[in-house]
């Protein structure tokens, strides 16, 4: 209506006359890595913020500088440069500029990000929710596009991609999952840089953005980052490879699907603490299985092991708590 309308407008007004005071621009200090980069980074969002309208070039410049940090984040390795506690910073740094420049889009990935990748989901912005902010940058994008619905969630997504699959052969269309969007901004971001990230570095992160399964992955404090396929309407004729390349998953579960064999890359799960493969057609795991060192539960019941299989692997995995 053309009073909500007004109402989003007015509130608009007010939000971004006083952000400055309410969103922190994060610096970070290690003895180990430098965050020159990120100082940089720092200084001209921070100019920005001051400038109001006028400071939107240098908020583009420090989105480019966080872009290409992000771009060489490990999740997993708490001593790694780029960390997931530095992580979700820049995430949300990024989703704010974003919001700020007139990038409700971009600003949508990023601090859904944020939100995702942070075990504080009711972490506050100098006194403005992250959810707030999401929610915002969601409203703005809908009056960006001129849309009066978006998907909202992956069953609404799914049918707005069918119906664009129904045009395949007609007009050239390429389909590209939301969650692999931010991630070439971010790679984009860091080739302009230049030297900052590595190709070696944008491979690796390249791969992971053509996973199928890694958009499936969800996260909890308590469960950490987790996969759960199960069987009802996606049965599995075979385990798939792409799995093995979520390096950072906590938990997979994959019961009753009939594959019956396990590929050696699952060793590669080296973050897995509970794995469920119960209800297969297994007679044997790869000896790989032996280098999840922090695995604490395997499922294994309902599968044909070959004589002696479960003992084997309760050899590989003193640690681990075996189900068979």
């Amino acid at each position: 209506s053309l009073r909500r309308s007004a109402e989003l407008l007015m509130d608009d007004a007010i939000f971004f006359n006083v952000l400055e005071e309410r969103v922190p621009v994060y610096r970070f200090t290690s003895k180990k890595h430098s965050y020159a980069d990120l100082d940089r980074a720092a200084d001209l969002a921070r100019r920005g913020y001051g400038k109001g309208n006028q400071g939107q070039d240098e908020l583009r410049q420090a989105i480019q500088l966080w872009r290409a940090a992000i771009a060489e984040a490990d999740l997993n390795n708490k001593q790694a440069r780029i960390n997931r506690k530095i992580a979700v910073k820049l995430y949300e740094s990024i989703g704010v500029a974003s919001l700020v420049i007139g990038d409700p889009g971009s600003a949508v990935l990023y601090l859904g990000k944020a939100q995702r990748y942070s075990s504080m989901t009711t972490s506050r912005t100098n006194g403005t929710g992250m959810s707030d902010l999401l929610d915002r940058a969601r409203e703005r994008d809908r009056r960006t596009r001129k849309l009066s619905e978006l998907p909202e969630n992956e069953e609404e997504l799914n049918a707005l991609i069918n119906r664009v699959e129904a045009y395949r052969g007609r007009i050239p269309i390429r389909v590209v999952p939301v969650s692999m969007t931010a991630e070439l901004l971010d790679e984009h971001a860091s080739r302009a840089v230049g030297e900052m990230v590595t190709e070696t570095m944008h491979d690796a992160q390249r791969s992971l953005d053509d996973n199928p399964y890694e958009r499936q992955v969800a996260r909890t404090a308590t469960q950490g980052f987790y996969l759960f396929l199960m069987p009802y309407g996606n049965k599995l004729d075979s385990f798939p490879a792409e799995v093995c390349e979520l390096t950072h998953l906590n938990q997979l579960r994959m019961p009753k699907h009939g594959f019956d064999s396990i590929p050696d890359e699952i060793g590669n799960l080296t973050a897995l603490k509970v794995l469920d493969l119960s209800g297969n057609n297994i007679e044997r795991l790869p000896d790989s299985i032996a280098n999840l060192k922090q695995l604490k539960t395997l499922k294994l019941k309902d599968n044909p092991l070959a004589p002696g299989e479960l003992e084997r692997i309760k050899e590989l995995l003193p640690g681990c708590k075996v189900k068979g």
